[in-house]
């Protein structure tokens, strides 16, 4: 839980660009977890599964450790897997350049001119 801050900052920061960050829950106790949640608040989606580590969350996202999060394009496209720390913000310029979400203005062009 200590990307949370990281995973705030870059949502913040990219408030009005679309990405999502997907975290794939393998609790075994969802009240645990709920819990959790509440009182950390992490952006994004989380998903928990009855199955706990062998939920088919964890099967269809390939997740081999704990925690796993991931950035998913506008298009539905996971762009990064686990970005932690400082490698985040560039994880998350990275996907809104390859999806050509305007970095550079609040169109949606990436360069030239209008």
């Amino acid at each position: 839980m200590g990307e949370i801050p990281h995973l705030k900052t870059a949502v913040s920061r990219f408030k009005d660009k679309p990405f999502e960050i997907l975290a794939v829950s393998c609790d075994d106790d969802r009240s645990a977890l709920t819990n959790l949640l509440k009182l950390r608040e992490p952006p994004g989606i989380q998903t928990w599964h009855k199955k706990g580590p062998a939920n088919p969350n964890a099967e269809l996202y390939n997740v081999q450790g704990y925690p796993t999060w991931y950035l998913v394009d506008a298009g539905g496209v996971i762009r990064a897997r686990d970005a932690f720390g400082d490698a985040l913000i560039p994880a998350v310029e990275k996907a809104l350049q390859a999806t050509r979400v305007g970095m550079n203005d609040s169109s949606g062009a990436v360069g030239g001119t209008k």
